[in-house]
């Protein structure tokens, strides 16, 4: 048999490999899979009673604690289950889930369920005398988490602090920890590890007597363009009502701030915030003390800078006290919510409003609405409606700002309209032998 040399092999190998390289490959496409995390609501930091109303009784939900027992999903059973002396997990779905916390006729307040949140901002509270502020952190991992908290306050100077929580945990922190005496306090909460989700709760008392209480919804990133949707204008038979601005610029450059007004009828600029300075670092907090009208309205802020900002409201009368936070909902393209028979009042914000809500109400029976309008409509959510949906129709142009208020006799209260979760993609691994080496 005839031997050929060790040369003709390697050629055979070369033009097998230029061949390989070269010539046109088969497009191969690449396979994602996506799902909505779930989402958590924090169990009551102050003796409060809490409820979570899910889009849905289908969804399973679980106690965020420690033990085996604990990481078992159950059905709630209804739309609005008790959340017991545990946080709750609720399995991930596209819809909203939010949770109305109350004491007795004292205070009533509402917030967003959330998934986990790498950057959080909180622009209100207090760590004065009569504050019963309380900053709860929930770990619904299964590791350690490690978040990093920035205090601002209306002193030069932030205070820092990293605080490590365990797996399967809800940490409580007296506000006042962070800023003792400070009246104006914004937060900023960093997750350096884990799947963290944080609220922040501000309840004003001074011995026996309540000043009320909110959840201080959290906000995103500073922006230059900030519009709030949902401000309380009505204080009620012989009640009294007042209105303040809290600001922030947290970088290092101070900023030029404009606030507009946006009401029912027309949109306007107070005296003296048409070109407010803001001391970088330095939390600034202006009264809005000017009639608004009855209904509620919304404010459109610009600054030359990122900034954060929120508007406190504050109502008392003969027979009780109470007060809001009314926060920003940034850019909505669509959003549903569970509000479960409660009758509040959607305000919607927008250089141009063009928008379908859709309802749903106890007997299953659905609605449509189509809202065109500018700069700021409100619609009143009408009776035994459980489940809203709210669809811009022109996604170039979102709504910039939309928010629920109401009025009951555990108090007033606030919640931005925003989706509590947001679907995530992931790539599949791919089984081809051309990787393996």
């Amino acid at each position: 048999m005839k031997k050929f040399g060790f040369v003709p092999y390697l050629a055979i190998i070369v033009i097998g490999f230029l061949t390989a390289t070269y010539l046109p490959q088969e497009n191969q496409q690449i396979e994602f899979t996506q799902s909505f995390p779930a989402t958590v609501c924090p169990t009551t930091a102050n003796s409060g009673n809490a409820v979570a109303l899910l889009p849905n009784k289908n969804l399973r939900i679980r106690d965020i604690a420690p033990g085996k027992a604990a990481l078992k999903f159950r059905k709630p059973g209804s739309n609005s289950p008790v959340i017991g002396s545990k946080p709750i997990l609720i399995t991930g779905n596209p819809s909203t889930t939010a949770v109305i916390q109350s004491k007795g006729s004292t205070w009533t307040g509402a917030a967003i369920c959330t998934a986990g949140i790498a950057d959080s901002w909180f622009v209100g509270g207090s760590g004065g005398l009569t504050s019963q502020s309380v900053l709860s952190i929930v770990n619904s991992g299964l590791s350690e988490a490690i978040v990093d908290i920035s205090a601002f306050s209306e002193n030069l100077g932030v205070v820092k602090r990293a605080i490590t929580i365990k797996q399967n945990l809800q940490v409580n922190i007296r506000l006042d920890s962070f800023a003792p005496g400070s009246n104006s306090t914004v937060l900023h909460l960093e997750t350096r590890s884990g799947r963290v989700t944080s609220y922040l709760f501000d309840e004003r008392k001074k011995g026996l007597k309540f000043y009320g209480g909110d959840f201080v919804n959290s906000q995103s990133a500073p922006k230059i363009n900030i519009s709030i949707a949902g401000i309380l204008t009505n204080a009620g038979k012989n009640g009294k009502i007042t209105h303040s601005v809290r600001f922030l610029a947290p970088f290092d450059s101070n900023a030029n701030v404009n606030l507009q007004v946006l009401g029912s009828n027309g949109v306007f600029t107070p005296v003296g915030f048409d070109s407010i300075i803001l001391k970088a670092g330095v939390v600034k907090e202006i009264p809005l003390n000017i009639d608004l009208g009855k209904t509620p309205i919304g404010v459109k802020i610009t600054s030359d800078q990122p900034i954060v900002a929120s508007v406190y409201t504050y109502i008392e009368s003969k027979s009780s006290r109470d007060f809001t936070w009314s926060t920003p909902s940034g850019n909505l393209i669509k959003a549903s919510i569970n509000i479960d028979g409660l009758e509040p009042t959607l305000a919607l914000a927008g250089s141009s409003i063009d928008v379908n809500i859709k309802w749903t109400d106890f007997r299953n029976k659905s609605f449509i609405k189509t809202i065109h309008a500018s700069d700021l409509i409100n619609w009143k959510v009408p009776a035994n409606t459980r489940l809203i949906e709210v669809t811009s129709l022109r996604t170039s142009v979102p709504l910039e700002g939309a928010g629920f208020v109401w009025g009951s006799t555990a108090g007033i209260a606030f919640l931005p309209l925003k989706t509590g979760s947001i679907l995530e993609s992931s790539s599949l691994p791919i089984s081809n032998i051309s990787v393996i080496s």
